[in-house]
């Protein structure tokens, strides 16, 4: 999980041209876009979409297995909690791997989990090895965001 602030992030740090690209579609179009899925090429995606953020036990872990998420607020403020690891016996509530790239877990809290204050700006990138509960509900209640969808396979970091 890396979690920064994009113009920072931008100017300072070498990215992996995947990051680069999906930084650079963030900041410079997807304000100006309808809310949907548009395609970045290679696989990559990004889906803008506008929601109500939830109380926190509505909301559910979840994992994915073939790509990495960028999840960036627009506009707005929602927290997601992360972990990097499940306590043994957490049962998998669904199975949707094969699918959509997504598995869902019990529980409502695992431990040595840390929330991320996701404002706009501000990114998260998360790794098939960061379990996450995402768009709760962080004092506003809608919100603008936008989730970049890259393949494992063309990360270089």
């Amino acid at each position: 999980m890396i979690y920064f602030d994009i113009q920072h992030f931008r100017r300072s740090a070498g990215t992996c041209r995947p990051i680069g690209k999906a930084l650079e579609f963030i900041s410079e179009k997807a304000h100006g876009l309808a809310d949907g899925t548009h395609d970045l090429g290679n696989g990559m995606f990004a889906i803008l979409k506008k929601y109500e953020p939830a109380a926190r036990e509505k909301r559910r872990y979840e994992s994915h297995v073939r790509m990495v998420d960028i999840q960036v607020v627009l506009d707005g403020a929602e927290i997601i909690y992360c972990c990097r690891s499940l306590p043994e016996g957490t049962k998998v509530t669904e199975d949707r791997l094969a699918r959509d790239d997504v598995c869902f877990y019990e529980g409502l809290s695992l431990p040595g989990e840390f929330p991320l204050a996701m404002l706009p700006g501000l990114a998260a990138i998360l790794t098939p090895a960061d379990y996450h509960q995402t768009e709760c509900f962080a004092g506003i209640k809608t919100c603008r965001k936008a989730l970049i969808k890259i393949p494992v396979e063309l990360m270089e970091i």
